[in-house]
């Protein structure tokens, strides 16, 4: 009787029409997935952005108002609602209105978890200026760094910098065919595929490092705030 009651409810809000919608502190979620599905990430983002904001010192304006957050279990209906292209597992709408869309793909759901972190982090860091938009480095570079976190919902513990297995054997796959990308290089080029593999492990580099990470801060900090940039 309980599993033909979560099948019904399902049917009724399979429509985007019909969806579940929640908000909590700092997001406002909307939903077509099973509400276990959708559970589990209402506590994970606002952690998130708890640690971020912790660490970098940043608070939602007043007038901003909460991002939406959609969840899709429907490849087409993700499609057609958020306007993301094929291939796309979530999308940051950067301008105005604001929000996050997420496909949750039952068959991998460790990366959709790591899509939905590097994709927050993009609004994460338009809250550092809104009305600036952050270069390819180091924006795609730093969400990969956070894209690499785990919560976990018993000790309630947020943890950011992990290692992204996949990125590093890119990086390993291009140090053994003999490619390297030099630091100038790195920094300076628009666009470059390279600032989510050569560009994450920097930025994992300098956030690890004590010597580094605050005088790291402090330059994106100063790329939003610097006038004339």
């Amino acid at each position: 009787a309980q599993k033909h009651a979560e099948l019904a409810e399902l049917r009724a809000r399979s429509e985007w029409r019909t969806r579940s919608i929640v908000e909590t502190k700092h997001f406002r979620f909307e939903f077509t997935v099973p509400e276990h599905v959708f559970a589990p990430y209402r506590e994970k983002m606002e952690a998130y952005y708890d640690a971020f904001a912790k660490d970098w010192g940043i608070k939602t304006p007043r007038d901003l108002g909460k991002l939406p957050v959609c969840f899709y279990p429907n490849y087409p209906q993700f499609m057609q609602v958020s306007g993301a292209g094929r291939g796309v597992l979530g999308y940051f709408r950067f301008v105005t209105p604001m929000e996050l869309n997420f496909f949750y793909d039952h068959t991998d759901p460790a990366l959709i978890e790591e899509v939905m972190f590097h994709e927050t982090n993009h609004y994460l860091q338009k809250l550092l200026a809104i009305d600036f938009k952050m270069p390819h480095f180091p924006g795609e570079s730093l969400a990969e760094y956070y894209g690499a976190s785990h919560y976990d919902p018993d000790t309630k513990k947020f943890e950011s910098g992990l290692i992204l297995e996949g990125r590093l054997n890119e990086v390993k796959q291009d140090l053994l065919e003999g490619e390297t990308w030099k630091l100038e290089k790195l920094v300076s080029s628009d666009q470059a595929y390279q600032h989510y593999t050569w560009g994450w492990s920097l930025v994992h580099y300098l956030m690890h490092n004590p010597q580094y990470a605050k005088r790291f801060q402090k330059f994106i900090v100063n790329l939003c705030e610097g006038e004339g940039i």
